[in-house]
């Protein structure tokens, strides 16, 4: 690899519905890469914590506890490998009993909050199903960002991740989404991870194609990067980078290495 140091803050194993290797594979491959930290961090949908719907007779609270267990044997089977053991914990304010629950009695080193759908509505995967009018999106997106500062308030997780995750399934192939109509709410939300000491993620999972929006991960970790010199903090917070997917390293790192070096 060019770049030195590098390390994945965010991927899920076959423990998660939306993974396809096992982690002792993915392990092999992050030494392979030569990652200097890897962490798994297989997802929790809180709302979802005893009922998956699209999964018969599954519960992310079985979820949560065989991903710990295969981290702590992976921990064991690679000890040359920083392994950090992680966990998703997507919309926590949405059921805190079940939050709490997934964070008791295991020791993370890394916890994500997400946020994949906002109260009472489906994921943002599914929005372009519904053909929303310009007036529904406006809402979701203020919604969103709305749930996003109070996920940072309450403040039990390491970094925000993927803060421009609905804009994947809102714009088309090649177009460029704009948060722009939304910068205060935005900027709420950055404002308060720098004085909570939470990490925003740059998540590059999707950096690399060209079936996708182009994303604007890189623009909201330079808004945070700007924002931090005149937010008071009491560490010095820079944004916490994942790619779902080391192949996109390369391209990733050559972005951020600009602000994070």
């Amino acid at each position: 690899m060019r770049y030195k140091n590098i390390s994945d803050c965010h991927s899920h194993s076959n423990c998660s519905f939306d993974g396809t290797r096992n982690m002792r594979d993915m392990c092999m491959n992050a030494i392979e890469m030569g990652l200097v930290y890897y962490a798994v961090t297989d997802h929790c949908e809180c709302n979802q914590y005893m009922n998956v719907p699209h999964i018969p007779g599954g519960r992310y609270y079985d979820v949560v506890r065989q991903s710990y267990a295969e981290l702590l044997q992976n921990q064991e089977r690679f000890p040359n490998l920083k392994l950090l053991r992680g966990i998703e914990l997507g919309q926590p304010l949405q059921d805190l009993n079940a939050a709490h629950d997934a964070l008791t009695g295991r020791d993370y080193d890394v916890v994500i909050g997400s946020l994949h759908n906002i109260r009472d509505h489906d994921d943002f995967y599914h929005i372009g199903e519904h053909n929303p009018t310009e007036q529904e999106i406006n809402n979701a997106l203020r919604a969103y960002f709305a749930e996003s500062l109070e996920m940072v308030k309450w403040g039990k997780f390491d970094t925000l991740a993927h803060i421009t995750y609905p804009l994947r399934y809102m714009c088309k192939a090649g177009e460029t989404p704009s948060y722009k109509p939304y910068q205060d709410e935005l900027d709420a939300v950055l404002k308060a991870l720098i004085k909570s000491d939470i990490a925003l993620e740059f998540n590059t999972s999707r950096i690399l194609r060209t079936d996708a929006p182009k994303q604007l991960s890189y623009a909201s970790a330079s808004r945070f990067d700007t924002m931090l010199d005149s937010v008071e903090s009491s560490k010095s917070v820079l944004p916490w980078v994942s790619s779902h997917d080391c192949s996109a390293w390369t391209a990733s790192w050559a972005l951020l290495r600009s602000f994070s070096a």
